[in-house]
């Protein structure tokens, strides 16, 4: 990978939404309510969209977009670890009770670090003319939205 610290930044928050995919799509297979279901389908669609976003602006200051779909992010895999064991990585998570709100409250941690990911590269924007045209606010305001309705089925799941 290279050494640039602003692609090294953006290839970690590609292989964090890589992660946050990974328990939607447990989420997704575990719940058997319709609407968590449709909403969960949203936000992989918002995921698989934020990661096509951090490739454009990797590209646009010519740096290769090359993370591979599922490299592990080193953050991301340790607080996965801890929170969820290894069931998530062997492909068994077993979403009952805790372990739902647990996936729940480290899905809505990755919404708030992309939201701080969209506030930190709208302050650099000025200095990175191929970024001109992105709205780096509205990506702010998507993430706070997603990060927001997790928080409320976390608090939700919690109290059943």
């Amino acid at each position: 990978m290279n050494d640039d610290p602003l692609a090294k930044y953006l290839h970690q928050h590609i292989t964090g939404v890589d992660e946050a995919a990974q328990v939607i799509k447990h989420l997704y297979l575990t719940t058997s309510e319709p609407t968590r279901r449709d909403s969960l389908l949203l936000l992989k669609k918002m995921a698989e969209r934020d990661r096509r976003t951090l490739e454009d602006l990797l590209a646009l200051v010519d740096q290769p977009s090359n993370t591979p779909a599922g490299a592990p992010a080193e953050p991301m895999a340790e607080v996965t670890s801890i929170k969820l064991g290894h069931g998530l990585e062997a492909g068994h998570l077993d979403l009952d009770g805790m372990l739902e709100t647990l996936a729940l409250e480290m899905l809505a941690l990755v919404l708030h670090g992309k939201r701080l990911l969209w506030l930190a590269l709208r302050e650099v924007q000025p200095w990175i003319e191929a970024w001109v045209d992105f709205d780096f606010g509205e990506l702010e305001r998507s993430a706070t939205m997603q990060r927001d309705r997790v928080d409320r089925w976390r608090m939700e799941t919690a109290l059943k």
